[in-house]
C-alpha cells in the first residue's frame, strides 16, 4: 500500500467517484427544481457549462504569470496595510522560463494531500471538495 502523506492513495479514486456522485446529484436536484422557472433554468445551465468564465489562455509566459501574482500580492498587502516579507534575490542569470508537463493523474494525487479547505463563496461546499471537475 502506498503512502503519501499520511493518506492512501488507494482510497483517493473512491474520493474522486464520490465527489463525481455529489456533484451529478447536486446538478440534477437544482435543474429539477428550476424545471417550471426557464430563466432559472437557462443560468443554471450557463454555470454548469461554464459560460460566462473567463476564456483559457494556453499561450501565457511564466514571467506574466509571475508578474500577475506579484501585482495581486501588492494589492492584498496595500489593502490590509502590512510590510512586505524580505526575500533574498534569485542569483543572477536565473530564469523561469518554462513548464514542464505534468499529468492529470499527478495533480489529483498532489491535490489529494492537500488538507480539506473551503470558503463561504465556494458554489457547492462539501466536506471535501477535490476531485476531478465534472463541469
Amino acid at each position: 500500500m502506498f503512502l503519501f502523506l499520511g493518506m492512501d492513495m488507494q482510497a483517493a479514486p473512491y474520493r474522486a467517484f464520490t465527489i463525481i456522485q455529489k456533484r451529478a446529484a447536486f446538478w440534477s436536484s437544482k435543474i429539477d427544481a428550476d424545471q417550471h422557472q426557464p430563466s432559472r433554468l437557462w443560468l443554471s445551465f450557463d454555470q454548469l457549462l461554464g459560460r460566462g468564465r473567463a476564456p483559457v489562455v494556453n499561450d501565457i509566459s511564466a514571467s506574466v504569470l509571475h508578474d500577475f501574482f506579484d501585482d495581486k500580492v501588492a494589492a492584498v498587502r496595500a489593502a490590509i496595510n502590512a510590510d512586505p516579507p524580505h526575500f533574498t534575490p534569485a542569483p543572477a542569470g536565473c530564469v523561469l522560463n518554462e513548464f514542464l508537463p505534468i499529468t492529470p493523474a499527478d495533480v489529483v494525487v498532489l491535490i489529494s494531500a492537500l488538507p480539506d479547505k473551503q470558503s463561504a463563496t465556494d458554489p457547492l461546499r462539501l466536506g471535501c471538495s477535490r476531485g476531478p471537475r465534472m463541469c
